[in-house]
């Protein structure tokens, strides 16, 4: 899971359609890492992938582990600075989505009303915060 954040302090969502929930969710990319993948490349590659963007910074934040009760999912997180605009941006097959900048104020009311409401990116952004990154 990454948390990109442009240089006016904007975070880069992705608005991306969940067939399993037959709806749109805003959420931070993430994505699956690959056999031998280095975590950070894995990061790096589902940035670009997802959104078009690169970035010059990433910082890790660490792991959370989301459905402990019934699997072994662990989620790495990290804050992605210093973006810059590539060409590559090629969403897989299954995937439809949209790439949107929303300001820290507007993700944190989007949270509060439910706008937002995908748990691990809310996890993601409250990290981020607590760890002075936003």
């Amino acid at each position: 899971m990454i948390l990109p954040i442009d240089e006016n302090g904007n975070i880069v969502f992705i608005n991306q359609y969940r067939p399993s929930l037959q709806k749109w969710l805003l959420e931070l990319p993430a994505g699956t890492l690959e056999a031998n993948e280095p975590i950070e490349a894995c990061a790096m590659r589902e940035l670009e992938e997802e959104t078009g963007f690169s970035a010059e910074e990433l910082y890790p934040l660490g792991q959370v582990t989301p459905l402990a009760g019934f699997c072994d999912e662990i989620q790495h997180l990290f804050v992605a600075k210093k973006l810059t605009k590539t060409s590559r941006y090629q969403c897989d097959d299954d995937e439809v989505i949209e790439v949107l900048r929303i300001s820290l104020a507007e993700v944190e009311q989007m949270i509060i009303n439910g706008s937002i409401s995908d748990a691990k990116s809310i996890a993601c952004l409250s990290k981020a915060k607590l760890c002075g990154y936003i």
